[in-house]
């Protein structure tokens, strides 16, 4: 009965990250097809947060960081393109690196 209970309780958390904190604002549309693919791209982030949100749990990252700031934090790493098509990626912290790995993310190139 409890692992219901908490499985309920995740769901309507992630339901309600979706409808509140993704960006999600009316879709001012008459038509329904113009709205699937907002949707869609909406479903396929509420996954991927989920899983976030998931290997935080397991890394003990939630202990000490939100998830808005662990995106933010690791929203400052930068690549750049050269004319040739190699992708350079610009400094990465320490802080940074620790994270990516306690995350179990695949390997930045």
């Amino acid at each position: 009965m409890l692992d219901n209970y908490r499985a309920r309780d995740k769901v309507e958390k992630l339901y309600d990250s979706l409808k509140n904190e993704n960006g999600q604002h009316r879709l001012r549309t008459g038509n329904n097809n113009s709205v699937y693919g907002p949707f869609f791209l909406n479903f396929i982030a509420l996954i991927l947060r989920s899983e976030l949100d998931k290997r935080m749990k397991e890394s003990k990252i939630r202990n000490r960081m939100t998830t808005s700031k662990l995106l933010d934090e690791l929203g400052k790493i930068k690549s750049v393109t050269t004319a040739s098509g190699k992708t350079i990626l610009l400094e990465i912290t320490k802080n940074q690196r620790e994270l990516i790995s306690k995350l179990k993310i695949k390997k930045i190139t």
